[in-house]
């Protein structure tokens, strides 16, 4: 049995043909960016999900074909909280609102009075990343949307609905809603009603590892893909890069680096008293649970320094010596040479975009490895997710003096980023015995940086040979679910039992050092909250 892994996440979507033992035999990525809008909104073509799907479905269909194998099963993961409001026919009614999205922030403060009542029932604080704010502020604030609106639907309830024409989902997404009874694993009366949302505008839930339904003959027409193929809902992207780690044992950890981070550790049960300072959300294991933290900034903060600071300040000779003598000569033509100077090197910074010399800037940081930085950075650079949520946090830069390097700024950054983390790992003690961690996502590709983390973090790291844990977990759920493995334990030694792992383990002096600076940079914070 091949499984068609449909893995969709905030920068590209990717496909991924899998044999039952993890073996790749087909991949094909898209890649895409939402649209950033002034005032914390930030939007995205629904094009965007169904165009990439048609893409990579087609070119996995023809790779099958070329190697004389087949594509038997078609299963999604995705990120969690996106919104698209559709109408009866199945179309967009407005662009897609991204998690990132804080238009809802408002609303959350409006609705502080019932937190207690939200966090209880759905295992959440109220926050502008769940959705169901972003439903109703939907509600409140487009009636021309409303008049024709059917559901209200993620992207992998899009995408699933775009290939089997129903509109199914599973509890890990429902738990991403706060509308989703936690415990009951229901749509919930009174969360419905606080947040003016009817059942019936909702998907159907059901377990995750569930078919949903089967490709339709339009989509196998569109993509070469065959008609009658099972579609299955594997879960939200951070509860199946858990299982594909390993974390839906109790006292390993999940750390998912990427755009954002996202830290899950597997419990079986809702905690009794779990701190309103962490997310509990249905595992993509059926019937169990993960407490999971969010940092809102991860490869988003560090690829925005890098751009900034590395790949395009102003030029060190040319364009640059020109723009002070024309400056110091004639003030209009210099600001007219300045503007075409930064236009041209925004044009540049634009087609070069994903190209960041990372060698270069891995050599910086290794120059440093082991020491501390000057600077102090918070790194809410979208507002502060757990603990404390914050929509209104901003990023600051303290301790800078003029001795202060390029290269202290970016590692302080990185520092931030990892106490932050840090931050959330010693909640997680409360509820299990954190051993270790396995690390995945766009800020593991570096080994000086995974020392920095293991440093900060004060436990051993593992990275994985094979960094594809999302996809893999999905697999793994599906595969299980179909029955084709026994058990996630059998999938998971089956899968991955052989991947080889680099261990980073923390230095003692560096650990202590971090922990006095963490107490600095929570001080700062509070501060200026």
């Amino acid at each position: 049995m091949n499984t068609l892994i449909i893995d969709i996440g905030t920068s590209s979507m990717r496909g991924i043909l899998f044999d039952e033992a993890g073996e790749k035999l087909a991949v094909h990525q898209v890649r895409y960016q939402p649209d950033k809008l002034p005032d914390g909104r930030i939007e995205q073509d629904p094009e965007d999900w169904t165009g990439s799907l048609v893409a990579i479905a087609s070119k996995i269909a023809f790779a099958a074909k070329e190697q004389e194998t087949t594509v038997d099963v078609v299963a999604v993961t995705a990120q969690r909280s996106s919104i698209i409001p559709i109408d009866a026919d199945g179309k967009p009614l407005m662009n897609t609102l991204m998690w990132q999205d804080r238009r809802n922030a408002y609303l959350c403060e409006e609705l502080a009075p019932y937190n207690d009542l939200v966090f209880e029932k759905s295992g959440a604080r109220l926050n502008t990343v769940f959705s169901g704010s972003r439903m109703m502020w939907i509600r409140k604030n487009r009636p021309d949307v409303c008049e024709k609106l059917y559901k209200f639907v993620n992207i992998p309830e899009y995408v699933m609905h775009y290939m089997t024409g129903n509109y199914v989902t599973d509890t890990t997404y429902g738990s991403r809603s706060h509308l989703m009874n936690l415990r009951e694993r229901r749509w919930d009366p009174d969360l419905l009603r606080l947040f003016e949302v009817k059942e019936e505008e909702l998907c159907t839930l059901q377990e995750p590892g569930s078919v949903v339904g089967y490709t339709t003959e339009a989509f196998a027409e569109a993509t070469g893909l065959l008609a009658g193929i099972p579609v299955v809902t594997a879960g939200g992207d951070q509860q199946c890069a858990a299982i594909g780690q390993g974390a839906f044992r109790e006292g390993n950890l999940s750390l998912v680096a990427g755009t954002g981070g996202f830290l899950v550790t597997a419990v079986d049960e809702v905690p009794e008293h779990l701190s309103s300072q962490l997310i509990c959300n249905c595992s993509s294991v059926r019937g169990h649970y993960m407490v999971e933290a969010n940092v809102l900034t991860c490869c988003s903060a560090f690829d925005w320094y890098c751009r900034t600071f590395y790949d395009w300040g102003v030029p060190a000779e040319g364009p640059k010596d020109d723009i002070k003598e024309d400056l110091k000569d004639d003030w209009e033509e210099g600001e007219k040479q300045a503007a075409a100077d930064k236009a041209a090197r925004e044009a540049a910074q634009e087609q070069e975009a994903g190209k960041i010399d990372y060698d270069r800037i891995n050599r910086d940081l290794a120059a440093v490895d082991g020491n501390v930085s000057p600077a102090l950075v918070l790194p809410y650079f979208q507002g502060r997710s757990t603990p404390e949520w914050n929509p209104n946090a901003r990023a600051l830069f303290a301790g800078i003096s003029l001795n202060t390097t390029r290269t202290d700024l970016l590692k302080g950054l990185l520092e931030g980023i990892c106490m932050e983390i840090q931050n959330n790992i010693s909640l997680f003690g409360d509820y299990t015995n954190i051993e270790k961690a396995y690390i995945s996502g766009g800020l593991t590709n570096s080994p000086v940086i995974n020392q920095l983390q293991a440093d900060v973090y004060g436990i051993p790291l593992y990275y994985m040979e094979d960094s594809e844990s999302t996809a893999l977990g999905a697999l793994m759920v599906t595969l299980e679910g179909l029955n084709v493995y026994p058990s996630l334990d059998a999938a998971f030694e089956k899968i991955r039992g052989a991947a080889k792992a680099e261990r980073y383990e923390p230095r003692a002096t560096q650990h202590q050092q971090y922990e006095e600076k963490r107490k600095e940079m929570n001080a700062l914070y509070q501060s200026v909250k």
